[in-house]
């Protein structure tokens, strides 16, 4: 991690909102003690960081050394993915890392796609027909009985 990286990291963590600060204790608590988990192993969170953050960490005040270093411990262990893609289906990348997760479940989630299409491609159909009907028939009544 770049030093750059650290400090934005650093900042990120003082901005939290006291709601977000506690959200994030309650996920590091044990659930009997209440206590954040913290290994009686290791007393110096510090010691425990990665080379690169150490010499940013022993820039701070001493009494705020052990609260940045359980902060930057708790973010490097809480990873939050998201993925986004625009289209009805998803990239290729992804099909292939279901494969490898669930065999065969590319071609289910593509079978599902096809059937769902052809569900909603069917309404629409039958949907149109009925307005056509209906313009052709009795304007007005016969769109009133559209959604009976």
């Amino acid at each position: 991690m770049k030093e750059k990286e650290v400090e934005k990291l650093l900042e990120k963590i003082k901005s939290l909102s006291d709601t977000d600060r506690q959200k994030l204790k309650e996920l590091l608590t044990d659930s009997d003690s209440k206590e954040l988990v913290v290994s009686e192993d290791e007393p110096d969170l510090v010691e425990e960081l990665p080379e690169e953050i150490k010499p940013i960490i022993l820039k701070l005040p001493k009494e705020e050394q052990e609260s940045a270093a359980k902060s930057i411990m708790t973010f490097m262990s809480l990873t939050i993915s998201a993925t986004h893609w625009e289209g009805p289906l998803p990239p290729a990348w992804y099909f292939k890392e279901i494969e490898e997760i669930i065999p065969g479940g590319a071609e289910r989630i593509l079978k599902s796609f096809e059937k769902q299409t052809e569900h909603r491609q069917n309404l629409e159909s039958k949907i149109i027909n009925k307005l056509v009907k209906a313009k052709e028939d009795k304007p007005l009544v016969s769109y009133l009985h559209l959604w009976d």
